[in-house]
């Protein structure tokens, strides 16, 4: 799913300039920076110019410019410092992503802040510049910062589910029914922009098959609450 933002390829012609795919190649949108070469981000820039032909459908040179806020221009911007390559494509989404959720021994186990920044930082150099959040320990990923090198992030809060019924390495507090509406806004309040609720999960004291996890009526006063 290609984002409103872009990532800048190798160049095309014969100057020898190989690729940019590298620890300094700009991630342009909201978070834009400079690149350095090799040295990484360039600290100061106002303004950067990009020529190239637009990926996956474009045949012929275009150029942008970009602010120092990520907004993209059609005309020239003052100071506007070049940046290498000479293909442009649209950086990628990833609309189901868990960046605070890691792989242990024994299953599924929750990230620090940390890691998960270094999840987004990994993320982001593999062409991927918007990750949709869908649920994280605690909602640890409403308090990461986004900067230069890492996508930016439309984060959810935290699961939201009863006891025994969510991987208890990621659930934290168990989410009875008559705290589900005021929990779910206690989220959108710390900033989500949307809530995870676990609908279906097997019973893992029962060792029953996926259930439902509430009664519908319940999810429709959530939906209702939170929109």
């Amino acid at each position: 799913m290609p984002s409103h933002r872009f990532i800048l390829g190798p160049q095309a012609d014969d100057s020898g300039g190989g690729s940019c795919w590298h620890q300094g190649c700009p991630w342009l949108g909201d978070t834009v920076a400079a690149a350095a070469g090799a040295d990484g981000y360039r600290d100061g820039m106002n303004a950067w110019a990009m020529h190239g032909v637009e990926l996956p459908f474009g045949d012929e040179i275009r150029s942008w410019w970009v602010d120092a806020s990520g907004a993209m221009h059609d005309r020239p911007l003052a100071g506007a410092e070049p940046l290498p390559g000479r293909f442009v494509l649209p950086g990628l989404a990833d609309a189901h992503a868990h960046p605070a959720v890691g792989a242990g021994p024994a299953g599924l186990v929750a990230l620090d802040e940390s890691a998960a920044r270094a999840n987004l930082i990994a993320w982001a150099k593999a062409g991927i510049t918007v990750v949709r959040d869908t649920g994280s320990p605690e909602g640890i990923t409403l308090e990461l910062t986004c900067g230069p090198g890492m996508p930016a992030v439309q984060a959810v809060g935290r699961f939201l589910a009863p006891p025994g019924r969510y991987f208890p390495e990621l659930l934290g507090a168990p989410v009875a029914e008559a705290e589900l509406v005021s929990c779910a806004l206690a989220e959108i309040s710390r900033g989500a922009r949307w809530v995870k609720v676990i609908a279906d999960f097997p019973d893992l004291a029962a060792g029953t098959d996926a259930e439902a996890t509430y009664p519908i009526g319940a999810v429709a006063q959530l939906a209702a609450a939170v929109h």
